[in-house]
């Protein structure tokens, strides 16, 4: 299992659906259903913080968009989101991680260009350290 596949996994956990960087639509183009999370992840940026310069140490930082169909719901995705991972370390052979850290919140707000919507929206980013 990849920390990718072991973040999705937890937030999956917590709420349903989550999506991995799409959204299922119907034929118009609408999300089906509207309350969900969105997982988007890098693969993690690598860098060397030895001697030997030998590059084990990642940094994955990754997005987690909450929709609803008005504040409330949006604010519920993102709170049970963020419960699944902040401050919690994340278990993935052949990787000692460090906890995740929250980086960053944007107002939740409506999102007029969602189809069907408008949806309302919570952006929160993330980070977590690693080393393999």
């Amino acid at each position: 299992m990849s920390v990718h596949e072991a973040l999705l996994a937890r937030l999956r956990g917590a709420v349903d659906p989550v999506y991995d960087g799409e959204v299922p639509v119907d034929a118009k183009g609408r999300p089906l259903v509207q309350r969900y999370a969105v997982f988007y992840a890098s693969p993690g940026a690598r860098s060397a913080e030895d001697l030997a310069r030998q590059a084990d140490h990642f940094l994955f930082r990754w997005q987690i968009t909450s929709v609803g169909q008005d504040r409330t719901q949006a604010d519920w995705v993102a709170t049970r989101c963020r419960d699944a991972v902040l401050d919690q370390r994340v278990l993935v052979e052949g990787w000692e991680t460090g906890v995740v850290v929250h980086r960053s919140s944007a107002d939740i707000r409506p999102d007029r260009d969602i189809p069907g919507g408008p949806l309302f929206v919570a952006v929160d980013t993330y980070e977590l350290p690693a080393t393999r």
